[in-house]
């Protein structure tokens, strides 16, 4: 668990090309992590995971958080912050905005070992491309009072064999979204 003291009280700001936080399995040591194709038993997965009360921004255009094969895990009241800028918002002219970013990637290795779940409760996602991106499958997987402001695409999920299972999105706000809102390419029960 890692809980910090709030929203903006505590900051954590990663200002090289590797992300803020990433799960890995049990297989992985400090310094020596399991590469996230290899992540290979389900017992060895990122499992009941808390990450809360704090601010995670990023100056490049990496994810700010890979969720990678992880199981039964909370994000709550966690402020992601990117880099991109939403050109018409800001009248910026000469600039050309970064849409790659990811406020968090999740990713799963096959329909049978993917991210399942796991829910995001009272999260903002600000100025990054992406507010959540998977091209992979995921399960239950679910936004609760989260805010979406100020990205290219809020929500763009699904790909993979069976593509996202049982998304679930309740009280969320969305506004300065330049194409998606929510967009889920492949996936049933959402």
């Amino acid at each position: 668990h890692i809980v910090g003291s709030g929203i903006d009280s505590t900051i954590i700001h990663q200002t090289n090309n590797a992300a803020v936080f990433r799960t890995v399995d049990s297989n992985s040591t400090s310094g020596n992590y399991s590469a996230f194709g290899s992540h290979q038993y389900t017992n060895t997965r990122a499992r009941y995971i808390l990450l809360s009360n704090m601010t995670l921004s990023m100056d490049t255009t990496s994810p700010i958080f890979y969720l990678d094969n992880a199981d039964s895990c909370s994000v709550d009241k966690i402020r992601f912050v990117g880099s991109y800028q939403n050109v018409a918002q800001y009248n910026i002219i000469a600039t050309t905005p970064n849409y790659s970013q990811n406020a968090v990637y999740i990713r799963g290795t096959s329909s049978a070992f993917c991210s399942t779940n796991v829910i995001f409760n009272s999260c903002i996602f600000n100025g990054t491309g992406n507010g959540i991106y998977s091209d992979t499958d995921s399960n239950n997987i679910a936004f609760d009072n989260c805010v979406f402001y100020g990205l290219y695409d809020a929500i763009n999920i699904g790909g993979g064999n069976d593509g996202v299972v049982n998304t679930k999105i309740t009280n969320c706000f969305f506004d300065q979204i330049v194409r998606y809102g929510l967009r889920i390419k492949m996936g049933y029960g959402n």
